[in-house]
């Protein structure tokens, strides 16, 4: 009875303290961020004592607060559980569209998702006339 009561508060605790993003629209989105690009996983490294995830990619297209040159590559971190809006499902050799603050920092919530998922777009699945779209989306924020 006692592991029932303790299993039920856990998840009652956790669906309370879970991340929520909120409803935004991939326009928002975009503009709520700090940058936008086209970015390639290289490395991932988990700090379990900061409980932080290191992340470096490579910086393909940049669509917004573009300070650094495409192709090279770009220290980036996140929380490392999604409670705390961490993205901690990017895979290494995939290439993402990631949008983040200006400490290089990416959450769950501010990406552009296509979908109730609120995970950063995988490039290869991007529709097509999103390319257009986020070159000309600068301008209207």
């Amino acid at each position: 009875m006692i592991l029932l009561a303790s299993i039920i508060f856990s998840l009652v605790f956790h669906r309370i303290c879970a991340c929520r993003c909120g409803l935004k629209s991939r326009f928002e989105a975009f503009c709520g961020a700090t940058w936008v690009a086209q970015a390639t996983i290289i490395e991932k490294n988990e700090d379990r004592g900061a409980n932080r995830i290191k992340y470096r990619a490579m910086i393909g297209k940049i669509y917004k607060g573009g300070k650094r040159a495409d192709g090279e590559p770009m220290p980036i971190e996140s929380s490392r559980t999604p409670g705390d809006c961490g993205v901690v499902d990017l895979e290494v050799g995939k290439t993402y569209l990631l949008a983040g603050d200006g400490a290089n920092i990416i959450k769950m919530c501010p990406q552009l998702a296509f979908s109730q998922s609120t995970r950063p777009l995988e490039w290869k699945n991007a529709p097509k006339w999103l390319f257009w779209t986020l070159s000309k989306a600068s301008i209207l924020c």
